[in-house]
């Protein structure tokens, strides 16, 4: 660097001595004023030539700094393309995982199809053999009635078979009974009077034991009387502050065969008095073929089956044909 100021300044020198000489001025100059203009331009010279140094070093150092900081940032970079190569490589693995899972969710969803068609299959399949169950519930159900019909009309059969020879019994003893009148007063005398005189008429209110309609009927029977059956208005407000709260009792009025309406089985006639409860008798379930009384109410119709409390009538305190 220093061997090219020197050359720098000889150039200089030699410039400026041949300009004076071509003016014809270099005789006139001193030795003095020739070195103080070298020495002014030299000053000069060297002044902007330091100053090129200095800019130069600093560009220098400048440049060491950058070189350092690309470098730094090359490095920097070699462990960011490292990182994305890795992210990649990791990106192509889950890339791979989750192709494979794909592959596995269509098959499962593949097979979660054919379940499902299985199920839509079984659930027809269900719902044909639901229908068949419920027509041949509605089948079974047909039959029970039938059954229950047929049951109830060989009951009544039945019934009237016993209540028959009952009668016929209680009249052949009658007739023997009555050879001797005198015999026939004195067992009235030593009965039970079970019948209690309400108004013009004697009634029984069983109050403790409950019986089908059928068997409250033979129950009467066997006190040579029948399952009572007011007929008037009298009648059937003398009866009603008989009866308890609550309670239902059987009464003579029963619907057999496929008759619409209700008949007494006693006189085979229908009762002249209206004393149904609204929207009675319905038959519901085409099983309530007798009739039963409630206190302070009116009639209902109820299955025969049923358990019930009773009232008989008969024509005299004791249930016989004795004179009261």
């Amino acid at each position: 660097m220093h061997l090219y100021r020197e050359i720098y300044i000889v150039i200089l020198l030699f410039a400026s001595n041949f300009v004076y000489a071509e003016d014809g001025m270099l005789d006139e100059l001193s030795e003095t004023k020739s070195a103080e203009l070298c020495y002014a331009l030299t000053k000069h010279i060297l002044n902007y030539t330091n100053s090129l140094d200095n800019e130069l070093k600093a560009y220098k150092v400048i440049n060491h700094t950058q070189h350092y900081q690309l470098d730094q940032l090359s490095e920097k970079m070699k462990v960011s393309e490292e990182k994305l190569f890795n992210s990649l490589s990791n990106l192509t693995n889950t890339e791979n995982q989750l192709q494979s899972e794909r592959e596995k969710v269509e098959v499962i969803e593949k097979e979660l199809s054919k379940i499902q068609l299985k199920l839509n299959n079984t659930e027809n399949q269900l719902r044909t053999t639901h229908k068949k169950l419920n027509l041949t519930e509605e089948k079974l159900f047909k039959i029970q009635i039938q059954l229950k019909n047929t049951e109830k009309s060989l009951y009544e059969t039945q019934f009237k078979l016993n209540n028959t020879e009952k009668r016929l019994q209680s009249e052949m003893k009658l007739v023997n009974e009555t050879e001797d009148t005198d015999l026939l007063y004195e067992k009235c005398e030593k009965r039970e009077k079970k019948f209690e005189k309400i108004g013009d008429k004697y009634y029984y209110i069983e109050k403790s034991e409950q019986l089908t309609w059928f068997d409250a009927a033979m129950k009467c029977a066997n006190w040579n009387s029948h399952l009572a059956i007011p007929q008037t208005d009298l009648e059937w407000t003398n009866l009603m502050p008989k009866l308890s709260a609550d309670d239902r009792y059987w009464i003579d009025l029963i619907r057999l065969g496929n008759r619409k309406f209700f008949l007494s089985e006693t006189t085979g006639k229908t009762l002249k008095l209206d004393k149904w409860l609204p929207d009675e008798p319905n038959n519901d379930y085409k099983m309530e073929n007798c009739a039963e009384i409630r206190f302070g109410e009116g009639l209902n119709d109820a299955p025969c089956e049923f358990l019930k409390y009773f009232i008989c009538e008969s024509n005299n305190e004791y249930g016989y044909n004795c004179k009261s």
